[in-house]
């Protein structure tokens, strides 16, 4: 059974695409803070650019197995864990 995905992005993050990673900087905390200052690589930007639109982890991960050629039960644990990161920094709220 799939697991409604009740998360949404942080607005005190401001995210921008640089190259093929994503920048995500939370804006109410110090610029001097370098280590408030997180990449994503591309597989995590899409991952994070899905939050919105998708239901479900489950779903994310099917996409992202869709997208990326890789086994779905792969991509679910890599999504479960990137979701897990995101909340622990909160750029990612429920």
């Amino acid at each position: 059974m799939e697991r409604a995905l009740t998360m949404k992005h942080n607005p005190d993050f401001v995210a921008r695409q640089v190259g093929e990673e994503l920048v995500l900087v939370p804006v109410t905390r110090s610029a001097s803070q370098l280590e408030s200052i997180y990449t994503l690589n591309e597989v995590g930007a899409r991952i994070w650019s899905l939050i919105p639109e998708c239901q479900s982890a489950e779903e994310i991960a099917r996409r992202i197995a869709d997208e990326y050629d890789v086994e779905a039960d792969e991509a679910l644990g890599d999504v479960h864990e990137l979701l897990r990161q995101l909340r622990q920094i909160q750029a990612v709220i429920d």
